[in-house]
């Protein structure tokens, strides 16, 4: 087995075991006020109100969304797009995620993904090609900033992108049959086969794991217990220090992205901070979220948002 493959065996039993089995996840967003000092906070794997810190990885996304031409995603509350991870400059991943907005501050929302695009071909002028060579065309010009999607290259890979996506709408491709199962306006058969990309971006992720220490936590979190999961999902860092108690989950980032249609704004800049249940007992990881969400708004006036950065995005850009 491939490296990358195992790699998306693992994350997959991880998303299961805390509570995505059913293409679920528990989330809060906030926007943050002054970045450069939370961003110094998480870099310096601090500690507030008794919860501990411990930056752990750096992230680099690439992302290129999807919508059909009267804009069915965005106007239904979902996201569809491609992604092409570096994980700590070492690993590369791609995967097809579909989301879901959060109808609330602490919403659950639905997530979907094709973890694991390399199997897939597409056929070319220059004969059969992986899928993630002719996204990497996208991904190579995001790189360098705008995205001229006028160019020789771009229309290209998109006619030849848009031909896979029509060929896999009605197959096994499980962000495609989640959309189909839906059974929403506009995006029946028809509609899938109808996707194309509509924004480009490129994002930084500084995630951190959040535990309790019982040497300096609060009374109150030491009477937590303990969240068992077996040793294999357990992170490295829970291995070495079995005294300390994972609770949650956070990713602070740092996004810039590009409109591949004619728009007056030339881009959009996000930087939000985002926290997730990672708790064995989801109720009791929802009150840990609401007392971290407590502190956090206290100390850094962090402020609860809904809308994603795809939402986000395509608002301005329609401005």
């Amino acid at each position: 087995m491939g490296i990358k493959q195992l790699f998306a065996l693992v994350v997959l039993g991880l998303v299961t075991f805390v509570g995505l089995a059913q293409g679920t996840e528990e989330q809060r967003k906030y926007g943050v006020p002054d970045p450069a000092a939370f961003s110094a906070f998480i870099t310096a794997s601090g500690t507030a109100g008794g919860f501990s810190t411990f930056h752990h990885s750096e992230y680099t996304y690439m992302d290129i969304y999807l919508d059909t031409p009267d804009e069915r995603l965005f106007q239904h509350g979902l996201s569809l797009r491609f992604r092409k991870r570096f994980l700590n400059d070492t690993l590369v991943t791609y995967g097809l995620q579909l989301k879901s907005e959060m109808a609330a501050d602490t919403a659950v929302r639905m997530e979907v993904e094709e973890p694991e695009l390399d199997f897939y071909q597409v056929k070319t002028t220059d004969g059969w090609q992986p899928l993630t060579k002719i996204l990497d065309v996208y991904f190579d010009a995001l790189a360098q900033g705008p995205v001229d999607f006028h160019s020789p290259e771009i229309a290209e890979a998109s006619v030849v992108l848009q031909e896979w996506i029509r060929f896999k709408a009605g197959g096994v491709v499980t962000p495609f049959q989640r959309l189909l199962h839906l059974q929403l306006e506009g995006l029946d058969l028809k509609g899938v086969q109808s996707l194309r990309p509509v924004i480009g971006g490129v994002e930084k992720r500084l995630r951190s794991h959040i535990y309790s220490d019982p040497a300096t936590t609060t009374a109150a979190l030491k009477t937590v217990s303990p969240n068992v999961l077996p040793e294999s999902l357990r992170p490295k860092f829970f291995l070495e220090h079995p005294d300390y108690n994972w609770l949650l989950e956070s990713s602070l980032d740092s996004a810039v992205f590009y409109p591949l249609f004619d728009s007056k704004i030339p881009s959009v800049v996000i930087f939000e901070y985002e926290t997730e249940n990672k708790y064995v007992v989801p109720e009791t990881g929802t009150q840990l979220l609401s007392q971290l969400e407590a502190e956090l708004k206290s100390r850094f006036g962090l402020k609860p948002q809904r809308s994603s950065k795809y939402r986000r995005s395509m608002e301005e850009f329609g401005e």
